[in-house]
């Protein structure tokens, strides 16, 4: 997974080999393994805008697992999907990656990677915002539904929909239905930044 970096993607010259590291992965694909990765930083001593000198790390391992994690991007997907779209218990998901992948999973990792899954799918939604708009003014408009759930004693959960589209355009935890509190979630939903 190191040989990807050989030269510095500021100046092209010649990188050094910093240090070397292993970490535990899990991933569907592939099951638990020791990645070694080569972490390099450029021989010219090149550094970022910010002054972080350049390290350069394995791509490939970035692709299958977010630093520091042991768990995969995968691993989170299927996790996530069993938990919020086919609305799975933690026991029955984690049995079904035992059972299928030989994949221990402690209930509180199984809740983190249900937990990392949607920040992920919010980041990749507002990325997406502007597709979505584009393809919702292609349809001549949209209607937008609204709706807020209380929870006894826990808030309220805010969700904007469209349903020709059958697309959530938003969701979000606020502690009251006032105008004050749903009035930015709107505009945010029709103004993405």
């Amino acid at each position: 997974m190191d040989e990807e970096n050989r030269s510095c993607p500021q100046c092209s010259g010649p990188t050094l080999v910093r240090k070397s590291l292993r970490r535990n992965v899990v991933t569907l694909k592939h099951g638990a393994f020791v990645a070694q990765e080569t972490v390099r930083t450029c021989a010219r001593d090149c550094a970022h805008p910010s002054g972080r000198r350049v390290l350069l790390r394995s791509q490939a391992l970035a692709r299958l697992a977010p630093p520091g994690s042991v768990y995969g991007y995968d691993l989170e997907v299927r996790v996530g999907r069993e938990r919020h779209f086919r609305h799975r218990q933690r026991e029955e998901v984690r049995a079904d990656l035992l059972g299928e992948k030989g994949i221990a999973l402690s209930t509180g990792q199984e809740s983190l990677l249900a937990a990392r899954f949607l920040r992920h799918l919010e980041a990749l939604h507002w990325k997406r915002a502007p597709q979505l708009a584009e393809a919702m003014r292609n349809d001549g408009g949209y209607p937008m539904c609204i709706d807020a759930t209380g929870e006894d004693g826990r808030g309220t959960t805010l969700v904007v929909y469209n349903p020709w589209r059958q697309w959530v355009l938003g969701a979000w935890k606020i502690s009251t239905e006032r105008a004050d509190l749903v009035l930015p979630r709107l505009r945010q939903t029709v103004q993405p930044q």
